[in-house]
Parts: C-alpha cells; structure tokens; sequence
C-alpha cells in the first residue's frame, strides 16, 4: 500500500551579515509521505535562492493500525527534518570556513 501526502512550508529568512539587510528570501520545504515495506518514509527537500537539499526520514509503522498513522508520519517528518538541519548547519559551517578571512575561526 503507498500513499502519499505532500506539505509546503514557506520559512522566511532574513539575509543579515556585514551589510544591513536589504531583502527577505523565501525557502520552502516540502515534505512527502508514503508507507513502504511496513514503515512510513517521509522525503524532505528544502529549496531557496541559492541552497536545494533533500534527505529522508523513516519510522516504523504502528503494528496495531491498518494504515499509516498522522504519528508515524510526525516520527518520520521529524527525523528527516533532523537531517536535513544537520545538513544546513554542515554547509553554513563549510561557507563560513571559506569566507572567514585568515587568521579569523
């Protein structure tokens, strides 16, 4: 059995450096659910003005229900929601180490 739902979130994000911010950029994520071998998948993909990353999260299906629970697909939104944070963080640190001038962590 597959069934799929899919949910956008618009997450405004204010560009602040340097400079003073001049603009607001708008990235969305969607999320899509489906029921696989008994556990629930939920790909996340993250799309913005210069950033796309997509991962996945799974959770084991409710043993009890006959199909895929909102709890299963809270359990595996979260987890892919994890990676793809950890994901973030990993390339903002990779920026920030590219730009950082020398001598500067």
């Amino acid at each position: 059995m597959r069934r799929e739902n899919v949910y956008r979130v618009r997450l405004k994000i204010a560009v602040v450096g340097e400079a003073p911010m001049r603009k607001l950029d708008v990235w969305t994520v969607s999320i899509m659910f489906c029921a696989e071998h008994g556990k629930t998948r939920a790909d996340a993909f993250l799309q913005g003005p210069a950033v796309e990353v997509e991962c996945s999260g799974w959770a084991d299906a409710d043993e009890h229900a006959p199909t895929m629970t909102a709890c299963d697909e809270d359990f595996a939104a979260a987890r892919a929601l994890q990676v793809l944070s950890r994901r973030l963080v990993d390339r903002a640190g990779t920026a920030r180490a590219r730009t950082a001038p020398a001598g500067r962590p």
